[in-house]
């Protein structure tokens, strides 16, 4: 728990003003939440101990849906969406924001599985409203493939399991501080998969 106090003036303003600088640099590093107003005017931010999430490993199983096609126009970052009423239930407790995992596709035509349908990948997933931008509050699954993979798989099966939880879904400004804090998320889910008890899920059922 990292806890800033005013002590001295007892000045709610400055004291919001101080902790909002400190959320804003703690939010760089690892996700938080806010912990409250203490006793003897405290305001306080707790962080977690690692990466883990209720209901983790989670495993999800659906067809691969057209989106909005901005990923890789737009941000750079090709995504595949799923099918999220196939999947409404299990996902209905879990909180919005960005996760990591792995994922395979299962081709129905085998001759095509040549990257993505022979090993699961590491993935980072975005669940959530994208509230970074104006095209409706549904929420939508967006799976992105860390290692490059060239194949197109709209109508194909993609298992997915989700092992860890950056961080809470973010309003962002504009595009750059979007696509700078994707890449800050991919690199961490791209380190915490090279984690021995991450690694192993590689091989899961």
């Amino acid at each position: 728990i990292v806890v800033f106090q005013e002590l001295l003036l007892g000045d709610n303003s400055k004291a919001m003003k101080t902790f909002g600088e400190i959320a804003g640099l703690v939010s760089e590093k690892l996700p938080y939440e806010f912990a409250g107003v203490a006793e003897g005017n405290s305001l306080c931010l707790r962080l977690p101990e690692d990466y883990h999430f209720s209901g983790s490993p989670l495993r999800l199983k659906s067809k691969v849906v057209h989106g909005f096609q901005r990923g890789s126009k737009q941000l750079g970052f090709p995504t595949a969406n799923l099918h999220v009423p196939t999947i409404e239930t299990q996902i209905s407790g879990l909180k919005r924001g960005v996760y990591f995992g792995w994922a395979k596709v299962n081709f129905k035509d085998k001759a095509r599985s040549r990257e993505l349908g022979t090993a699961p990948r590491k993935v980072v997933v975005n669940v959530g409203q994208r509230p970074s931008f104006e095209d409706g509050t549904d929420v939508t699954i967006e799976v992105h493939v860390i290692s490059e993979v060239v194949e197109d798989f709209y109508g194909e099966e993609m298992r997915v399991v989700l092992l860890g939880f950056i961080r809470p879904e973010m309003k962002f400004d504009g595009i750059q501080g979007l696509v700078s804090r994707i890449r800050r998320d991919i690199g961490i889910g791209s380190k915490m998969l090279d984690i021995d008890a991450h690694k192993a899920f590689a091989v899961d059922a």
